[in-house]
């Protein structure tokens, strides 16, 4: 687990602590579209283009994170996620196709010999220097150095608990891994001497080897500062191999795009799809899936199994940690639907797909 570095007074403290806040708050106005961009590019970034799509109002949103922090400091979760050894034997056979939960939105993907890993992230705070932010609720069962060589790292965005940058940098030293990121992001990591990058836009398709590998839509936003919002791209992400095939959903709100990649790259035999930080809806609705949604993101890409992510690892939303497994199963268990495709992993497990 990755420690501060270097010592922080207490306006250094407060600038991060406000800066985060107020990413959250303001969405910051982009310059108007033309007809000569694609209808999610915008004059200087991003944007989401499902009709439905409703961005929380920064009012709401200032007075949850202000309560938040008052409920939070007087309470506290005494939740246990489970968690189990890693298994290292069966991800390291290369004829084996594994996927592994270590947390959060970070999972080890073994697909046609080739090992994947998506939004790494060990770091104990998920905020600016590591140091405000969302606190990491469960420690994670496996180290980078327990890891084998990864070919391949997908990044869906650049929030602090998805895009973490004292975790790609100890993954950058082995000169082989290749980064797959959304635009707008090489900058950042080449800034940071990362080599290997792979940006990508919306339904770019990119052939490694022998995978296609594909940069699908999301509904959400972007942003590390007060300055930045949205001037880099979100995404999901489609694997293609000769044989198997998965799907990284990234983080996401309900959007009609699920269906899109399903019916343009689907079936999938197992998709990566995000289950909490749903709650309260009127904030979170717009970028977070909630667990009915999630069911119905599953049945929309069209996948034979799928690992809940985004849960128990950090505490970044109003639903107890260990609420977003059980919302999820009452959903697959009310609609009939194979509970053993579905079953949310230990932190930690391995299962072979």
């Amino acid at each position: 687990m990755f420690k501060l570095g270097k010592r922080f007074n207490r306006r250094s403290f407060f600038r991060a602590f406000f800066g985060l806040v107020l990413t959250y708050i303001f969405p910051w106005k982009v310059k108007s579209l033309t007809s000569a961009l694609p209808p999610h590019h915008t004059g200087d970034g991003f944007r989401n283009t499902d009709p439905n799509f409703k961005q929380a109002d920064g009012l709401d949103v200032f007075n949850w994170l202000i309560s938040r922090g008052t409920r939070r400091s007087f309470s506290k979760e005494t939740a246990e996620i489970p968690s189990t050894t890693f298994n290292n034997i069966l991800v390291e056979n290369v004829n084996t196709n594994s996927v592994t939960w270590i947390g959060h939105s970070t999972t080890l993907v073994r697909c046609e010999k080739k090992l994947f890993l998506t939004d790494p992230v060990w770091s104990e705070t998920a905020g600016p220097y590591n140091l405000v932010g969302a606190k990491r609720y469960t420690s994670e069962t496996i180290s980078i150095e327990q890891l084998p060589d990864i070919d391949i790292i997908l990044i869906s965005h650049n929030h602090y608990d998805h895009l973490d940058l004292n975790s790609v940098l100890s993954f950058a030293k082995n000169k082989k891994t290749h980064f797959f990121i959304p635009l707008g992001l090489k900058e950042w990591f080449a800034d940071y001497g990362i080599q290997n990058l792979h940006e990508m836009d919306w339904w770019q398709e990119e052939t490694f080897g022998s995978f296609k590998i594909v940069c699908t839509p999301a509904q959400h936003f972007s942003g590390r500062s007060p300055f930045d919002r949205n001037n880099t791209l979100w995404s999901s992400w489609a694997v293609i191999g000769k044989e198997k095939r998965f799907y990284f959903g990234g983080d996401s709100a309900y959007f009609s795009g699920f269906k899109q990649i399903g019916e343009k790259y689907g079936p999938f035999q197992l998709s990566l799809i995000p289950i909490g930080a749903y709650l309260p809806r009127n904030i979170m609705g717009p970028v977070h899936v909630d667990p009915k949604e999630a069911v119905q993101a599953f049945l929309d890409v069209n996948s034979q199994m799928m690992l809940p992510i985004h849960w128990g690892t950090f505490r970044m939303a109003d639903e107890p940690i260990d609420q977003p497994p059980k919302d999820f199963l009452a959903e697959v268990e009310k609609r009939g639907l194979n509970w053993n495709a579905v079953q949310p992993f230990k932190i930690g497990e391995t299962k072979i797909w």
